[in-house]
């Protein structure tokens, strides 16, 4: 089999042939899509590793699965990042990054026209663990940096907004968020 150099790649390429890797067992090019929710342990122990997040192995689909496992590798490869993790929906994915950096006592900045799935977390739910969610209109960045305090946790905005099809400058707005050192968290979708 010829080898390229992904270095030398275009996007387009890339995201075709992905990071290049080949199956080792079988020497396919792409991943099977695994339809099984449940997997076998080598024993019980092994289960009872699995089940306490040790050792390598999949449990329960929901938790992870091979082809989940690809896509997030893929994912992070075509993204330069160091990793990635893949949601059943948009709302899992918000939840799970406001819950991984805010706790009790802090807060987000967020643009205000958002999701109302997105906006019904921010009212209903994140009062509920002592998190305050700061909406502001973010097509004006300085409203975001007026919004941040030392609580201040991560800054949220969804660009193009739904249902508004509000676009906010996501460069300005990641500029602030360097200067803070907060991490800044875009809905893209």
């Amino acid at each position: 089999m010829s080898k390229f150099d992904l270095n030398k790649a275009h996007f387009s390429t890339l995201c075709v042939h992905g990071s290049g890797g080949v199956d080792p067992q079988t020497g396919a090019l792409s991943v099977p899509i695994y339809q099984s929710s449940t997997f076998a342990f080598k024993s019980a122990r092994h289960g009872a590793q699995l089940f306490q997040g040790e050792g390598e192995g999949y449990v329960y689909t929901r938790l992870g699965n091979p082809t989940q496992a690809a896509f997030e590798r893929e994912m992070a490869f075509l993204e330069g990042g160091e990793a990635a993790l893949a949601f059943a929906s948009g709302m899992a994915a918000i939840s799970g990054v406001i819950l991984a950096l805010c706790q009790c006592g802090d807060n987000l900045v967020s643009s205000d026209t958002v999701y109302g799935g997105t906006h019904n977390l921010y009212k209903e739910s994140l009062p509920n663990w002592g998190i305050e969610a700061r909406e502001v209109d973010a097509t004006v960045p300085e409203n975001i940096e007026k919004a941040i305090d030392d609580k201040t946790r991560l800054i949220f905005i969804e660009t193009p907004a739904n249902p508004t099809l509000d676009i906010i400058d996501i460069q300005k707005i990641a500029e602030i968020a360097h200067a803070h050192n907060l991490p800044l968290v875009v809905d893209n979708t």
